[in-house]
């Protein structure tokens, strides 16, 4: 919500990505690196666009691939809850893993069926 006051004199949605859950941030021990493979799906999306019009034209594209570079680094690693991991019930955990808030303010969260034919790296958890 404060992010939300802070851009609305500049008019801005932003795309919020990341690792979501009710705990802390975790780290990741094994150093894997999730933004440049990021970058360069979304690069690939509009060749030659800046980061502006990517973001103005392929909104749910960019969240698409924010989670297909997350599953890519870590899904078959010791740390596959900073993809998606089932939910934790003794800590509490109903979300955790990669997640975006959309322009529109829907929440999306890490697919556990992406893989499966025709099934999207992220879901819609919210709308």
């Amino acid at each position: 919500m404060r992010g939300g006051e802070w851009l609305a004199p500049f008019k801005a949605s932003p795309i919020v990505l990341g690792w979501f859950g009710n705990v802390r941030l975790p780290r990741d021990a094994a150093r894997q690196v999730v933004a440049s493979d990021f970058l360069t799906r979304i690069v690939a999306l509009q060749p030659g666009a800046d980061f502006h019009t990517l973001c103005a034209n392929h909104p749910d594209a960019i969240v698409q691939k924010w989670g297909e570079a997350c599953h890519d680094a870590f899904h078959a690693g010791a740390q596959k809850y900073l993809w998606r991991d089932q939910p934790i019930e003794a800590l509490g955990l109903s979300l955790s893993g990669a997640a975006a808030i959309g322009q529109d303010g829907r929440v999306w969260h890490a697919n556990p069926m992406y893989g499966a034919t025709g099934e999207a790296a992220m879901k819609v958890v919210t709308l």
